[in-house]
């Protein structure tokens, strides 16, 4: 992690004390993919970016506490692409800043 770049990034505030915030990354060393929750957990290699981001929930799932997604390999359109909402969400619409663009998606 300290020696690869961060290239994906996923932000997210409860806006609770006790739910918090966080940030999941992404970030390539040597051609590979690493994943690093936001506990510090690292959750897999992959090939890919768009592999490592598919293969882990809280990297393309998408809710009310869903504030900021960038990534440096990515543009909006193909973030956009793989982000699914949580089922049963009461908003039909989540508002996310996705590489600086605020973006509508919808829930249902």
């Amino acid at each position: 992690m300290h020696e690869g770049q961060c290239v994906y990034a996923v932000s997210w505030d409860t806006g609770e004390p006790v739910g918090g915030a966080g940030c999941e990354r992404v970030y390539s060393l040597n051609g590979d993919y690493v994943v690093i929750l936001d506990d510090g957990e690292e959750c897999g290699t992959y090939p890919t970016l768009l592999e490592a981001i598919t293969a882990t929930e809280q990297l393309y799932m998408v809710g009310p506490a869903t504030t900021v997604i960038e990534s440096t390999q990515l543009t909006t359109e193909d973030i956009l692409e793989v982000l699914k909402p949580f089922d049963g969400l009461a908003e039909p619409v989540l508002t996310i800043r996705i590489n600086g663009a605020v973006c509508a998606i919808k829930t249902a």
